[in-house]
C-alpha cells in the first residue's frame, strides 16, 4: 500500500517501509510478568511464515498506567484536550522505553528514517510516537484529533497508515471470539471509536490475545463505505444490556476472550470530565465523573424498565437492582450475549472502570441513577 502521498516523508523511505508490519503492544500487557516472554516468542513463532516477524516488526507501546495518570490530572485539573492529548503521546515515548528495557534486542527509534539503522543493527525497533506524529502527522491535512477517544490503538494505526505499512496487528489483554469488523471491534469496545476510519487505509488488522496460551489471530475485517464506527462524533458507541436481549444491531456484547490475571482498562476508557452520574433517590451524594465508554456501557447492568416495582425513568437515567450490584462485585464478571451467537452468553471480566461504579453504587445504596453533563 502506497504511503499517503500528503504526509512528510520521502517517497524512497515510503517504498523501504512498505514491508513493515506495525505491531502495538497494549499497555494492559505492561505489568504483566510474562511480557518479555511471551512478546519474544510471538515474534519469533513465524518459522513456518515467509519471513520471520521479528524481521518485519515495528512496535507501538500503548500508555498503560502511564496514560491513565495523564487521563486523572485532566479529570482533577482540566488540562484542556490538546495539552491532555500531547501529554497522553508522550506517555507513550515512556512507555517505548520501558518496553526496549523489556524485550530483548529492542531499541527505541524516533524518526522513520532510524528505522533501517536499527534493523541493520539486528535489533527489532521500538517506535516512540511523540516526534514522529509531531513532525509528519501535525502538519498533515488531518492530524489526529485531540481527543480521549483517541487511543494508541487509533495512534499505532496511523502510524502503520503513514509508514505505508500493509499490515497492523494489536496485541492486547482481550480479543474476540469471532472474525468481526472493524466497527464491531469499536461498539465492543475492543478498540477506541475513531480506530475504523483511522485504519481504512490498511489492508490487513489482526487483533491478538497475547495472554492466551496459545494467541489467536483474529481478523478485523473492513467495513463497508460509510458503516464505521467513530466517524464524526466521538463516543457515540452503541452497547449492549446483559439483563435483556440486545437492542437490535448492537454489537459490543461480543463475545471476548480474557485472559486469567486481571487488567486495567485500556487507555480507550479514559474519563471525561464533562460526564457525570448523579444520584436520584439519593441526590445528597457527590456526583461520579465517567467516561464516554462507560456511559455506553451503562446499559449492560440497567434492569429493564418495564420490570415490576421500578420507578418511571426519565431521559438518560437508569435503574441498577442493588441485588444485581452486588452480585456482579461478588463474582467480577457479567455474562453477555452477542448477536452473531445468541445461543450462548459469555463471561465478561469487570474492567477497573465498571468495578468504580458499581463499588459506588453499592457504597451508597444507590439505584437510580441520572447521566448529566
Amino acid at each position: 500500500m502506497p504511503i499517503c502521498e500528503e504526509t512528510t516523508i520521502s517517497p524512497s523511505l515510503a517504498t523501504s517501509t512498505s514491508g513493515l508490519v506495525v505491531i502495538k503492544v497494549g499497555g494492559s500487557l505492561l505489568d504483566w510478568p510474562e511480557l518479555p516472554g511471551r512478546l519474544a516468542a510471538f515474534l519469533d513463532n513465524q518459522r513456518g511464515r515467509a519471513a520471520c516477524l521479528r524481521a518485519q516488526a515495528v512496535l507501538v507501546a500503548g500508555g498503560g498506567p502511564f496514560a491513565d495518570l495523564i487521563r486523572t490530572m485532566d479529570q482533577t485539573h482540566d488540562l484542556g484536550d490538546q495539552k491532555a492529548h500531547r501529554l497522553a503521546i508522550r506517555s507513550l515515548d515512556l512507555t517505548g522505553e520501558l518496553l526496549a528495557g523489556l524485550l530483548p534486542g529492542s531499541a527505541v527509534v524516533h524518526r522513520p528514517e532510524d528505522l533501517w539503522a536499527c534493523r541493520n543493527a539486528g535489533q527489532v525497533p521500538i517506535l516512540a510516537p511523540g516526534l514522529f506524529l509531531e513532525e509528519v502527522d501535525d502538519r498533515g491535512p488531518d492530524p489526529l484529533p485531540a481527543s480521549w477517544d483517541v487511543t494508541s490503538d487509533s495512534i499505532a494505526a496511523r502510524i502503520a497508515v503513514l509508514l505505508g505499512a500493509r499490515r497492523l496487528i494489536l496485541l492486547k489483554s482481550t480479543a474476540p471470539t469471532i472474525e468481526i469488523s472493524r466497527g464491531e471491534a469499536a461498539q465492543a469496545g475492543l478498540v477506541d471509536p475513531m480506530f475504523p476510519a483511522i485504519a481504512r487505509q490498511l489492508e490487513v488488522v489482526e487483533l491478538v490475545c497475547l495472554r492466551d496460551a496459545e494467541p489467536q489471530r483474529r481478523l478485523l475485517t473492513a467495513d463497508r463505505e460509510g458503516s464505521e464506527t467513530g466517524r464524526g462524533r466521538p463516543g457515540s458507541r452503541m452497547a449492549a444490556p446483559e439483563s435483556v436481549s440486545l437492542m437490535a444491531g448492537a454489537v459490543s456484547g461480543i463475545a471476548v476472550a480474557h485472559g486469567k490475571t486481571r487488567t486495567r482498562p485500556s487507555s480507550s476508557s479514559r474519563v471525561m470530565s464533562q460526564l457525570k452520574l448523579i444520584s436520584v433517590d439519593h441526590p445528597e451524594i457527590p456526583a461520579l465523573a465517567i467516561s464516554t465508554r462507560l456511559r455506553s456501557q451503562l446499559v449492560y447492568f440497567m434492569t429493564p424498565p418495564d420490570t415490576p416495582g421500578i420507578p418511571v425513568l426519565g431521559e438518560s437515567e437508569y435503574w441498577l437492582s442493588r441485588s444485581e450490584v452486588t452480585k456482579w462485585l461478588s463474582d467480577g464478571v457479567l455474562l453477555l450475549v452477542s448477536p452473531l451467537d445468541t445461543e450462548n452468553m459469555t463471561e465478561v471480566e469487570l474492567s477497573e472502570e465498571q468495578e468504580v461504579l458499581l463499588g459506588w453504587l453499592d457504597k451508597h445504596q444507590v439505584q437510580h441513577i441520572r447521566v448529566v453533563e
